[in-house]
């Protein structure tokens, strides 16, 4: 009796470890892909010209559903390089249909310092998505052992925007003060203007007025007499002799009167 009850006990140990061998291999897991996430540089904030980790402005949460019950969620920020591994779900190795919800935070995601040993994981736990708005639905058919069926093709969201260096906009340089031109020199004529009018505007000489009407100059068009006659000595008036009446001639004899 006791043997067979030890036989009993080990063959039901046996049964137990089996069926948990069954089930877990129902239940393994397979990690999902996501290709096609966005590049997005470090940049550098400030100032200080601090380097910040790259990102979305807006990072996308991608959800997978089972009949309206959520299977698995991952956010994606966007990769740093080309070369970084992307985001990613893990969904049961099995035979199913989903339903992929791709839906944009509504909250813009904080800057974060670049530091050394922190995962975006770990940096994601203070990060709030607040209503995220489903902009693309897709089907997802897995197969059990197939894990190319496994992977998901990330759908652009509205707002691609990925964080860039914002630093003080710099003011333009001053220009220089303009040199003061010389002063230019008086226009020689507006000089000679001024003094011709100044000469009209002065009262006329009445002094050789006087003289030239004293002497009986006379005016109009006779000419002026030349130099040389003003030098030249007046001569003295010419007297003119009286003249003598012509003689009268002897008369001639008379004729005879006539005979009455």
């Amino acid at each position: 009796m006791i043997r067979h009850s030890l036989r009993s006990r080990s063959a039901f140990a046996a049964l137990a470890l089996l069926a948990t061998s069954l089930v877990a291999c129902s239940n393994a897991q397979v990690p999902s892909t996501i290709t096609g996430e966005p590049v997005c540089a470090d940049f550098t904030l400030g100032e200080a010209n601090n380097k910040m980790r790259g990102g979305l402005r807006q990072p996308v949460r991608v959800t997978v559903l089972d009949d309206g019950d959520q299977v698995a969620r991952a956010m994606i920020l966007g990769k740093r390089a080309e070369g970084d591994p992307g985001a990613r779900l893990v969904l049961p190795d099995t035979d199913a249909e989903y339903k992929v919800e791709w839906a944009q935070c509504s909250n813009e995601r904080a800057s974060v310092p670049l530091r050394a040993g922190k995962t975006p994981e770990r940096e994601l736990t203070a990060y709030e998505c607040g209503e995220a708005k489903v902009y693309k639905t897709d089907p997802l058919i897995t197969k059990k052992g197939d894990r190319a069926s496994h992977a998901l093709t990330f759908q652009p969201p509205p707002n691609a925007a990925c964080w860039t260096d914002e630093r003080p906009a710099e003011e333009p340089p001053k220009p220089a003060p303009e040199a003061t031109p010389p002063a230019e020199p008086a226009d020689a004529g507006a000089e000679d203007a001024a003094v011709d009018a100044a000469v009209d505007a002065a009262p006329a000489d009445t002094s050789d007025a006087g003289t030239d009407a004293g002497t009986g100059k006379p005016t109009g068009a006779t000419e002026k007499p030349t130099d040389a006659a003003k030098d030249k000595p007046a001569e003295a008036p010419k007297t003119e002799a009286p003249k003598q009446a012509a003689p009268t001639p002897p008369e001639g004899p008379k004729p005879p009167a006539a005979k009455q």
